[in-house]
């Protein structure tokens, strides 16, 4: 949609409304606002979740998401005494992202075909930091993209990205 704009009513050409040069934009509408809003919640929390593998590293892999995810109470109790208390926050954080970007990419029900079509996309417990980070850095591009085309560049409060960043102050400004 477009902006405000004037129009002529002899010629009835309509010429839009200036401010500074250039065109005025239309004003958001709420559900606009709210697709923002939950963008911007997507970019910190995938932000978190990045800080959290670069956090802890070593709590990731085949070896600990095997135990994990297919030990049985026994598998996942090894698990986090191998991974430490930070590692398995660590994990229960970047897999809880995980989760969510099932339910974005096919919705509250989806068949196993789908599953398996997007399962290269979405984080898997048995994938190393490497790998997770490349999924959630695609993940990324694709949110910053929506902010731009929502007009918004970058999120209101972005996320801490560089140098060491700790993971109990990333969860508590970026976690659920």
């Amino acid at each position: 949609s477009q902006g405000p704009a004037f129009a002529n009513p002899r010629t009835q050409e309509v010429f839009p409304a200036l401010m500074g040069g250039k065109p005025i934009p239309p004003k958001e509408s709420e559900g606009q606002k709210k697709e923002k809003l939950a963008n911007e919640n997507s970019i910190a929390q995938t932000q978190a979740a990045l800080a959290a593998i670069k956090a802890h590293p070593d709590a990731f892999g085949m070896v600990v998401g095997t135990a994990a995810s297919k030990g049985g109470a026994l598998g996942a109790k090894w698990a986090n005494s191998k991974v430490g208390e930070k590692g398995a926050e660590a994990r229960a954080f970047v897999f809880a992202k995980a989760g969510s970007m099932a339910h974005e990419l096919l919705g509250a029900a989806q068949t196993p075909s789908e599953a398996a079509r997007v399962k290269s996309f979405i984080p898997q417990d048995t994938d190393d930091a490497t790998i997770l980070t490349n999924k959630l850095n695609g993940l990324m591009k694709e949110y910053q993209i929506k902010q731009q085309v929502y007009g918004g560049g970058q999120p209101s409060s972005p996320a801490p990205t560089g140098g060491n960043v700790n993971l109990e102050d990333a969860l508590k400004k970026y976690g659920n």
